[in-house]
């Protein structure tokens, strides 16, 4: 199968990870994928546009990358390689490799416990600095109830770089209670 997805951010918006959109964000991706139990590969292109719009500045980014998913019974992992170059114009220019690894183990038909693992290596073209970015995140979903579900993300990652303005440190976590009220 194959498909081609547009998606178009504002400022402000919040994804169900909890991740917030600062500026406006525009998304495009072409993607392929084959089936050959139990497997699943899936290549894909794309492209992202962020306006920041306190600057007025364009940072364009295009990304190229593979996935394979495997799923067994009550369980599943996908492991995914992605490589992505980013700047604004001829100025600033980063190439970034991220590797991850995410398993979906499903113990009981209501519950889904989600561990990942990443990392992602920037290299700055401008300055020829290198950015490493391990990190680790849970998800635990739960559905007692086709009309209740309840999701709740932790993850941590720490960004070390020969550039010290650029070593970070991040934690996220979000809870998701959907339910369903009523008829639709």
């Amino acid at each position: 199968s194959y498909g081609l997805q547009h998606r178009s951010f504002g400022t402000g918006f919040v994804s169900m990870a909890g991740a917030k959109i600062d500026h406006e964000l525009d998304e495009r991706q072409l993607w392929g994928e084959y089936a050959f139990d139990p497997f699943k590969l899936k290549g894909l292109i794309g492209e992202s546009r962020e306006k920041n719009t306190d600057t007025n500045e364009l940072t364009l980014t295009k990304t190229a990358g593979t996935q394979l998913n495997l799923s067994k019974g009550g369980w599943s992992a996908l492991l995914s390689s992605t490589y992505s170059l980013s700047g604004q114009g001829q100025g600033q220019q980063t190439d970034a490799f991220i590797n991850a690894l995410s398993i979906a183990y499903h113990p009981m038909s209501f519950l889904t416990i989600e561990p990942g693992f990443s990392v992602k290596k920037e290299w700055d073209r401008n300055t020829g600095s290198r950015t490493d970015t391990p990190s680790a995140g849970f998800a635990l979903i739960c559905s007692p109830d086709r009309d209740l579900q309840f999701t709740s993300r932790a993850s941590y990652a720490r960004g070390v770089s020969e550039d010290p303005l650029k070593e970070n440190s991040t934690l996220n976590t979000s809870a998701l209670l959907n339910w369903k009220i009523g008829k639709s």
